[in-house]
């Protein structure tokens, strides 16, 4: 099984430029897209009760979005990424902790989607 999974392995990555729409691999990435965003943001619940918590979060965030050159006669694929961190700011007590954007977790990660797209037939989501 591991020499079958070998070859296929080495058959995609010897004829990945050939299937490509660019001459040669480093044209393949450089027609490929890469974009992202760096996000932040502060959520507070004020009760304006002594018996329930005022609560908080703060956390950055982003994404990343990868795009391939076409390739098989106009194939392309892509990719989002998301991710948020708090960088230790949420407070040690859960009670004082806004657990709505991200729950009690100091990071939260996520392959946001994943896709293939044909211009022929439109893109389909895996």
């Amino acid at each position: 099984m591991n020499k079958r999974l070998f070859l296929a392995a080495f058959f995609m990555s010897t004829s990945y430029p050939v299937l490509a729409d660019s001459d040669t691999l480093t044209q393949f990435f450089q027609k490929s897209k890469i974009s992202g965003q760096v996000r932040s943001y502060y959520f507070s619940r004020l009760y304006g009760a002594t018996h329930v918590p005022n609560q908080s979060s703060f956390a950055i965030g982003g994404l990343l979005n990868i795009k391939s050159a076409p390739f098989l006669g106009g194939f392309g694929v892509g990719v989002s990424f998301y991710t948020a961190n708090d960088l230790g700011t949420h407070g040690y007590s859960p009670s004082t902790v806004d657990t709505t954007m991200m729950g009690l977790t100091p990071s939260l990660n996520a392959l946001g989607q994943a896709y293939v797209h044909y211009p022929k037939f439109g893109s389909y989501l895996c």
